[in-house]
């Protein structure tokens, strides 16, 4: 009876065993079967966790092996491509982002997409002022869909650096008192690629949101995967208790602005 009792116990242990073999390898072959399931892997992230992380739920479709999300499968099965009827309307959107004109044309295409998308559901755009870079394709892009731009921009820069198509445009003494203006003029932010300047307006805004100084909502468009390693290094801060478990819950990333936009406008 030992003996079976003993046989019973080993072929459950093995069965068991197998089980979350199996489980494993599936939940592995899910992760690095796309780009996105690839990147959450590198990061360190289960795919358990992606949902709570919030900053990677676009990826969460995407490594499961949806082509889209939710609200573009939704928007494609009624054949239509305008977003819900319920949302937030006329929203002031604050758009950080390079002034370098030397930056690859996909991050300037994306740009122009996302200041046309902007114009088309009716925001306005609040940002730099600038006419190169980021900064220029998002506003050649909201005027080529007759949209509002405000302009928000130091009296020291030089003549010649403003964008041409700015509906608004205010003047600042200093890039401080530029930053707060931005802020206050705006009811959301998007963070399109950019240098130290763009970092520094992001990390001032996030800290904001962070303290609770604001309630304003944070995306980042994350062209060609930009800001991945900015993601790793966040995440690297809250593991080692450097950055509170679930700021980074804070922000929304996503590759395409029609999706941003679609979080930006929820009620």
């Amino acid at each position: 009876m030992r003996e079976g009792a003993a046989a019973r116990e080993g072929a459950a242990a093995r069965e068991g065993a197998a089980v979350r073999e199996g489980a494993a390898a599936r939940e592995g072959a899910a992760v690095q079967s796309s780009t996105w399931g690839a990147r959450a892997a590198n990061w360190g992230i289960r795919l358990t966790s992606v949902v709570k992380c919030g900053i990677l739920e676009e990826r969460t479709y995407k490594a499961t092996g949806y082509e889209k999300t939710p609200s573009q499968r939704a928007r494609a099965s009624k054949g239509t491509s305008h977003p819900p009827k319920h949302r937030r309307k006329d929203i002031k959107i604050c758009v950080y982002g390079s002034a370098s004109d030397e930056i690859a044309k996909e991050y300037l295409l994306a740009g122009e997409s996302l200041g046309l998308s902007m114009a088309r559901r009716g925001h306005t755009v609040v940002f730099g002022g600038g006419g190169r870079g980021l900064m220029g394709a998002v506003a050649r892009g909201a005027h080529a869909g007759g949209g509002k731009i405000v302009g928000v921009a130091p009296t020291f820069f030089p003549d010649g650096a403003f964008s041409p198509h700015c509906t608004a445009f205010h003047s600042t003494v200093t890039m401080r008192e530029r930053k707060q203006l931005m802020e206050e003029l705006s009811d959301a932010f998007i963070v399109t690629p950019g240098g130290i300047g763009t970092l520094e307006e992001f990390f001032e805004i996030f800290t904001l949101r962070h303290l609770g100084r604001t309630d304003k909502r944070i995306a980042l468009l994350n062209t060609d995967g930009f800001f991945d390693p900015l993601l790793s290094l966040l995440k690297h801060m809250e593991k080692k208790a450097f950055l509170p478990t679930g700021d980074l819950g804070l922000l929304f990333v996503s590759e395409d602005p029609e999706r941003i936009l679609d979080l930006l406008e929820a009620e």
